[in-house]
C-alpha cells in the first residue's frame, strides 16, 4: 500500500524562482565587490544621490563662502595699513570673538544638516543594495529621527580616529612651549606609529553609521558593532577608500581649474557652483561604499557543506521473548568428554 506525499503548503512558485529555479551566486565582501557594488548602487540611483547632495552642497557652499566674506570684511578694516598707526586692540579682540562664535555656529549648522543627510542616505543605500524599493523622503525622515545617535556617533568616530594624531601634536606643542628640542623630536617620532594607528581606527569604526540606521543601535554600541564587523575586511575597506579618495581629488582638481580663473563676484559665484557640483557628484561615494560593505558583511553566506555528524550509537537490540508453545531450546552439547565406565 503506497502512502501519498503530503501536499505543498501553498501554490508552487513560478518557474525560474527559488527554491526551484536559479539561485544567484553568493557575494562576499571583498575589494572588488564593495567597489563595484558601490558604483552599481550609485549609477542605478544617480538622480536621487545627485539631487540630495546638490542641495546639501549648495547650502554648505553658500554658508561657507558668505561666512568667509563676512569675516574678511569684519577683520580687515581693523588691521591698519600703516605700521606706525595704533591698533584698536579692544575692537580687534571683539571682532575675533565674533568670528570664533560665527565659525562655531556655522560648524554646528553644517554638522546637523550633514548628519541628517548621511543617516538618511545610508539607510537608502543599504536598502537599494538589496534591490528593495526605497524613497528619499522616508529615508531623510529616518535620519531626522536618529539624529542624536548619528551626531554622537560621528563626533566620537572623528575624535577616536584623530586621537593618535592629536596626541602627537600635543607632545610637539609641549616641547615648543617648554623650548625642549628632545620633546619636540619625540613628538615627531610618535607620528610614525600613531600615524599608522589613526587610519586603522578610521577603518575599524567606519561602519558605525549603518549600524545606527539599520540596527537601531546607540552611538557607543554602533562603534563596537563596527569594530566587530570589520574584522577581516579592513584591508579591503582601505583599498576602496583609497580609490574613492583619489577619484574625488581628481574631480575636485578638475572643477577647481575650470572655476578658479574668475575674480570678484563672478569668482565667488563660480566658487559656490564648483563646490556644489563636487559635493553633488562625489559626496555620496564613501557613504555608499560604507553601506554596501556593511550589507555584504552582515549577509555573508554561511558554509553550505559542513562535516557530517558523528554516527550515533544505539543500545543493543533486546532479545525477544519466545512465543507461547515454542519448545525450549536444546541443551548445549557437553564441553568435556563423558566419564568412562
Amino acid at each position: 500500500m503506497s502512502v501519498p506525499y503530503p501536499a505543498p503548503p501553498g501554490p508552487y512558485p513560478p518557474p525560474g524562482t527559488p527554491p526551484y529555479g536559479y539561485y544567484p551566486p553568493p557575494r562576499y565582501a571583498t575589494f572588488g565587490t564593495i567597489l563595484s557594488g558601490a558604483f552599481d548602487v550609485y549609477s542605478k540611483n544617480f538622480v536621487a544621490f545627485f539631487v540630495v547632495y546638490l542641495v546639501l552642497g549648495a547650502v554648505l557652499a553658500t554658508i561657507n563662502v558668505l561666512a568667509s566674506l563676512y569675516l574678511t570684511n569684519l577683520i580687515t578694516p581693523l588691521i591698519p595699513t600703516d605700521p606706525t598707526a595704533p591698533v584698536d586692540v579692544n575692537a580687534l579682540f571683539a571682532a575675533l570673538g565674533a568670528a570664533i562664535g560665527i565659525a562655531i555656529l556655522i560648524w554646528l549648522v553644517s554638522f546637523i544638516v550633514t548628519s541628517v543627510v548621511a543617516g538618511g542616505m545610508t539607510q537608502f543605500a543599504v536598502v537599494r543594495n538589496r534591490d528593495q524599493p526605497a524613497q528619499v523622503s522616508p529615508s531623510i525622515s529616518a535620519g531626522i529621527r536618529r539624529l542624536g545617535s548619528v551626531m554622537a556617533g560621528s563626533f566620537l568616530y572623528g575624535l577616536i580616529a584623530a586621537s593618535p594624531l592629536l596626541a602627537a601634536f600635543a607632545v610637539i606643542l609641549v616641547g615648543i612651549f617648554s623650548r625642549n628640542l628632545g620633546v619636540i623630536g619625540m613628538g615627531i617620532l610618535l607620528f610614525i606609529p600613531l600615524g599608522i594607528l589613526a587610519p586603522f581606527l578610521y577603518l575599524a569604526l567606519a561602519l558605525f553609521l549603518p549600524a545606527i540606521m539599520m540596527e537601531n543601535r546607540g552611538a557607543l554600541d554602533s562603534l563596537g558593532r563596527s569594530w566587530q564587523l570589520t574584522k577581516g575586511y579592513r584591508l579591503s575597506l582601505f583599498g576602496v577608500f583609497l580609490v574613492l579618495g583619489i577619484l574625488t581629488v581628481l574631480v575636485s582638481s578638475a572643477v577647481g581649474l575650470l572655476t578658479g580663473w574668475a575674480t570678484g563676484y563672478l569668482g565667488v559665484a563660480l566658487q559656490i557652483a564648483g563646490q556644489t557640483f563636487v559635493t553633488a557628484f562625489t559626496g555620496s561615494w564613501t557613504l555608499i561604499a560604507v553601506a554596501v560593505a556593511y550589507d555584504l558583511i552582515v549577509r555573508t553566506p554561511t558554509a553550505v557543506y559542513a562535516p557530517p555528524p558523528a554516527y550515533p550509537t544505539y543500545p543493543a537490540f533486546p532479545t525477544a521473548p519466545p512465543y507461547p508453545g515454542t519448545p525450549p531450546p536444546a541443551a548445549p552439547p557437553p564441553q568435556t568428554p563423558p566419564p568412562g565406565p
